[in-house]
């Protein structure tokens, strides 16, 4: 606290106006009187700021030393960090099997030993990734070979898609159910009458003479009526193997 020139009582907020230090009312009064430049000051109570310790070398190995005990640590986390970036290095990264105190884990992609006090499979994002991608390709193969409503469906949509690259400048910018009727398509079709490898989907009016410019005409391409089960031989000797040339 601190006093007023003019009134000699205790403020907190004062202003210091021609060298005097004045408290709110007085300094009012004063400029009404002189017009002269007023700015506020910090008091003695504002001006005082939490001391914030610097920690060294010392602390950290004594943190260290209180991990290994599996005591709590005397410092944050966020002090352990600054230090780390002024000497150019991250402690918490070249120390975390030390804040991670917990068994050890075998990654089950790449056989690595980790530390985890948690219960998972894989030591790292990359491992995961990998491991789901390697599952998600055998469900998918395995469907394709079980499930033929679902291959016949990823099949015509995938020669959809090749074919409008093939024709369409513009390129595929709609769903593939806007272009034709899945359920149509497999109610026509049926299942594939041997083996799949023997049997074709052949478009009985060929793709290239078709405008694929125009939404109507790839309905009109892919509708149930234009499509059949047809031998590769058969295929082979009319020279339509390739849908998108012949």
């Amino acid at each position: 606290m601190e006093k007023c020139e003019q009134c000699n009582q205790d403020t907190n907020l004062i202003f210091c106006i021609n060298s005097k230090t004045l408290c709110g009312k007085c300094s009012k009064h004063f400029l009404k009187k002189k017009k002269g430049k007023s700015k506020r000051i910090k008091t003695s109570v504002e001006s005082i700021k939490p001391v914030i310790k610097k920690i060294d070398g010392g602390d950290i190995k004594r943190n260290f030393q209180l991990i290994r005990e599996g005591k709590a640590l005397d410092i944050s986390l966020r002090k352990i960090r600054e230090y780390g970036k002024k000497k150019g290095e991250n402690l918490i990264q070249r120390y975390k099997w030390k804040f991670n105190i917990s068994k050890e884990c075998t990654c089950k992609e790449c056989k690595n030993i980790f530390l985890s006090n948690r219960a998972i499979k894989y030591c790292s994002a990359k491992c995961s990734r990998r491991a789901h991608n390697r599952n998600c390709n055998k469900r998918y193969h395995e469907k394709m070979q079980t499930d033929w409503q679902f291959a016949i469906q990823i099949r015509m949509r995938d020669r959809l898609r090749e074919a409008i690259r093939f024709y369409n400048a513009t390129g595929k910018f709609r769903p593939s159910h806007d272009y034709m009727n899945y359920k149509a398509i497999i109610k026509k079709l049926g299942p594939c009458p041997g083996k799949r490898a023997m049997w074709h989907i052949d478009h009985i009016k060929p793709l290239c003479k078709f405008n694929f410019t125009h939404t109507k005409e790839i309905k009109k391409a892919f509708a149930p009526n234009n499509l059949r089960w047809l031998l590769a031989k058969d295929n082979l000797k009319k020279g339509r193997n390739n849908p998108f040339t012949t």
